[in-house]
């Protein structure tokens, strides 16, 4: 049977059979998986090599799915101008700083949690508490 496309297609009796033994299309074992992803690799390694470096930039970028104008015009300049090697150095320098915010917003979550969590403290001065933090750090 033959759909629109003219792809050849299961009939709902061979799709049957395919339960009874097991099979189920949608699944590809660990061997076609790397089969497939091998010459993926290949065919993209083909195309890469009649590419120019811009081209190569804007097909990794593409990739990623950073499909608007900015973001690809910032990492090229970047790249082709010398501030970074490459287009994954340039990415893995903004993946970096990502993680370094993310660790400043939990350790700032954690220190309110704290904060927060401690006992309240009666019959506090300000100003004393302030001008004994002062004379403390003129000691030190």
């Amino acid at each position: 049977m033959l759909d629109n496309t003219g792809m050849k297609t299961k009939t709902n009796k061979d799709q049957i059979e395919d339960a009874e033994y097991g099979l189920d299309s949608r699944f590809k074992s660990s061997k076609e998986n790397e089969s497939e992803s091998a010459l993926l690799m290949e065919a993209r390694l083909l195309r890469m090599k009649n590419l120019s470096k811009d081209q190569i930039i804007r097909a990794k970028l593409m990739q990623l799915k950073l499909k608007t104008e900015e973001p690809l015009n910032i990492v090229s300049n970047r790249a082709s101008g010398g501030r970074y090697k490459n287009v994954s150095e340039d990415i893995r320098a903004g993946l970096g700083l990502l993680k370094d915010e993310e660790s400043k917003a939990i350790n700032l979550r954690n220190a309110v949690s704290k904060g927060l969590e401690s006992p309240r403290v009666e019959n506090f001065n300000f100003d004393e508490n302030l001008k004994q933090l002062k004379t403390k750090k003129s000691r030190q």
